[in-house]
């Protein structure tokens, strides 16, 4: 039994997931969904910043790469240093400064996680970048602290991970009691937005669990 917040489970390249039962978050559609909220927006200028080397994080740009593609925009992406030296908070937040400036202004920007989402934010405001009305920006995971500590709160994608857990439990229930899992993988939706009263109106919340056909 595999539970994993992510997609894929490649972190784990020594398990044979073809034996086990998964519960998975659909970090495919959490990307679709955070792009197409983004892109509602009138915003042609799309931004990604993530983590080098994490896969999770290269999941996430890889999705939001082809989403931004699909509808004729140029992804920008943050490169973060190779350098440990340089991935020092002190030394990485005058690369993303510049990062950010050199973006052209309003943009969207997709934080790999609210993590992320903060330090864009704080950089921000240390360069003189308005949020959101010059950039616009969305997280994911709705760690609550980080998203109130942010100035302003960052609006962020909820995953849901009692779903998740839910959806494993039972799993785990009827692999114990060796039933038949004839669908071993079980994707699961995001949940909701948080914050979204901080982002322009056309970030509001809507059910996303059932979204419209082409999201």
């Amino acid at each position: 039994m595999i539970v994993t917040s992510h997609e894929s489970t490649d972190t784990h390249p020594s398990l044979n997931t073809a034996a086990l039962d998964v519960a998975v978050g659909d970090n495919s559609f959490t990307i679709q969904l955070t792009a197409q909220r983004l892109l509602s927006l009138g915003l042609r200028h799309l931004a990604y910043c993530g983590y080098r080397g994490v896969s999770w994080s290269k999941e996430r740009e890889g999705g939001f790469v082809r989403k931004v593609v699909d509808e004729a925009c140029q992804p920008l992406l943050y490169q973060q240093p190779r350098s440990h030296q340089k991935r020092e908070w002190a030394n990485e937040r005058r690369i993303l400064a510049e990062w950010l400036k050199s973006l052209s202004k309003p943009v969207g920007i997709m934080a790999a996680n609210d993590d992320r989402g903060q330090e864009v934010i704080e950089v921000c405001r240390t360069v003189g970048i308005q949020v959101p009305a010059e950039a616009a920006e969305i997280g994911v995971d709705k760690d609550e602290i980080i998203c109130e500590q942010a100035n302003p709160p960052l609006s962020s994608l909820v995953r849901n991970y009692e779903e998740i857990g839910y959806e494993a439990a039972e799993l785990l229930c009827r692999s114990r009691a060796r039933e038949n899992v004839n669908d071993r993988t079980v994707v699961i939706h995001p949940h909701g937005w948080s914050h979204v009263n901080r982002l322009p109106s056309a970030l509001r919340t809507q059910d996303i669990r059932n979204p419209p056909v082409g999201m």
